[in-house]
């Protein structure tokens, strides 16, 4: 029986380390877990941070986007009136060059009239 008394220290003894053992390593999970909850609040933190400066951003191009569409829109406006300024200039001068054309082609034809008229006074005189 002192064998038996002295192998069931020996096996309660054991037991005792393996519990204690057993107990350090739940420790450190417990540690883990707790370090890897740190870890995952530090990660929520940093993604609402980013969605924070993406949005951020996000305003920025919208409105240097708005601005330069309006930018563009003035530049469209302004190149249609020079465009328009130039068409009317341009059938201004059409205008006058068809008036000019025509006078000359009065006196041209008043011209050959009087050639005519003057050639036809000649031949039957």
């Amino acid at each position: 029986m002192a064998e038996t008394a002295e192998s069931l220290e020996n096996r309660v003894s054991r037991l005792e380390g393996r519990v204690e053992d057993f107990s350090e390593q739940f420790e450190a999970l417990r540690q883990g877990q707790t370090n890897l909850w740190e870890a995952l609040s530090g990660l929520r933190e940093g993604q609402t941070n980013l969605s924070s400066r993406i949005d951020h951003v996000d305003q920025k191009i919208d409105a240097f986007r708005e601005s330069t569409d309006e930018k563009i829109d003035n530049l469209r406006s302004d190149m249609d009136k020079k465009f328009d300024r130039v068409d009317e200039r341009f059938d201004s001068i059409q205008d006058t060059m068809t008036a000019n054309f025509r006078v000359m082609a009065v006196i041209c034809i008043s011209i050959l009239v009087m050639m005519v008229g003057t050639l036809l006074a000649a031949f039957f005189t």
